[in-house]
């Protein structure tokens, strides 16, 4: 076996080629929110990463551009408007936490207790929103099963959804003194880390490890 057979077969190469397809992944989220202006792009961006980041772990050798926008050729309809609600919901929750912290001096309770409430609101709807867009990839059904199921998840797995929300925004703080880093592997690295924290529920849950695999299954064939 000569040292180019020895290479493929190692484990550094196989890294290698988690890392560039992670690479290649980031660049076409980031791609895809530009070009749906932020607010558009980003749902889908994410609900398509999101598979196409399992896809990766689950199969290597899958092609990560034809995976990534067949998710978004057969879900970005349905993802838009899920992620268009949390969204919605994330910068209401955002404007009352502004609105109480502004009117905290001079102190009183009422603003304290209820800026206490929107910032813990806040938080968990970040992760409901991670778990809404991948309920929305496995099920035909409407939003209001998806907004209640994705805050059970949430609440079930809630030392997880913590741990999530503390890697979010120390990989943001990263991102936001070195960009370049963003530019390359910010968005996919964070979904490989978050991917192992927060896909517990679909692991340990018999009726979601089948969908969700079977959904995944159906984007790698």
């Amino acid at each position: 076996m000569n040292f180019f057979e020895r290479y493929v077969n190692s484990k550094l190469y196989q890294y290698t080629d988690l890392l560039f397809k992670m690479i290649w992944l980031n660049l076409l989220m980031i791609l895809t929110t530009v070009v749906g202006l932020g607010v558009f792009g980003l749902p889908i961006a994410l609900s398509s990463g999101i598979l196409t980041m399992r896809g990766i772990l689950k199969k290597p050798s899958m092609n990560v551009f034809q995976t990534y926008f067949q998710v978004i050729k057969t879900k970005w309809k349905t993802a838009l408007k899920t992620g268009l609600i949390y969204e919605l919901l994330l910068f209401v929750l955002g404007f009352n936490m502004t609105f109480f912290y502004t009117n905290l001096d001079p102190f009183n309770w009422f603003n304290f207790i209820a800026l206490m409430i929107t910032t813990f609101m806040w938080l968990i709807t970040i992760v409901a929103f991670y778990h809404g867009l991948i309920l929305t990839m496995l099920y035909p059904v409407r939003f209001k099963g998806i907004f209640k199921h994705s805050y059970l998840l949430t609440v079930g797995f809630v030392l997880r959804s913590f741990i999530a929300i503390l890697i979010l925004f120390l990989v943001l703080y990263v991102i936001l003194w070195i960009p370049l880093l963003g530019i390359i592997i910010g968005i996919s690295g964070l979904l490989l880390i978050i991917a192992y924290i927060l896909h517990k529920p679909y692991v340990e849950i018999d009726s979601l490890r089948e969908d969700f695999y079977k959904t995944l299954e159906s984007y790698l064939q």
